[in-house]
């Protein structure tokens, strides 16, 4: 019936029911909120833990690639120590190249003088042979 034919107390019993569906339904939003707080709250804790054990991850990648960049770096030290003794063996080996073509050539002349005196001699020794037997 219209609100007019009503009477007070059907009109505050409808008020009263409205009152009690709007508490309920904000109960049940709250209770709602609540839980969706607390779901929130449970994955953001989550997430932080997460986030401390990817920082800590990072921390022990950091170390480690500062100690490979350190013996990186005495890797290259070792290998220029060790280019620069193979450059001084290098200029020994160049110089004891120099010197033993130096004294192949030498000896090679030596070689060709003595050859050219030996058969001289030889050549004078069969002279004097046939001097001799000529006699």
């Amino acid at each position: 019936p219209p609100r007019s034919t009503q009477s007070r107390s059907s009109a505050a019993s409808d008020v009263y029911k409205r009152q009690e569906q709007d508490r309920v339904a904000n109960e049940q939003a709250r209770s709602a909120l609540t839980t969706r707080a607390e779901t929130a709250e449970s994955r953001i804790g989550d997430l932080e833990r997460e986030i401390g054990e990817l920082k800590s991850r990072i921390d022990e990648k950091s170390s480690a690639l500062a100690e490979k960049e350190n013996r990186c770096g005495q890797l290259q030290s070792d290998l220029d120590r060790a280019n620069e003794q193979l450059s001084g063996r290098q200029a020994e080996l160049d110089e004891t190249r120099t010197k033993a073509e130096r004294i192949e050539r030498e000896s090679s002349e030596s070689i060709g003088r003595l050859q050219g005196e030996l058969n001289s001699l030889r050549s004078s020794i069969e002279e004097k042979e046939k001097q001799i037997a000529e006699l």
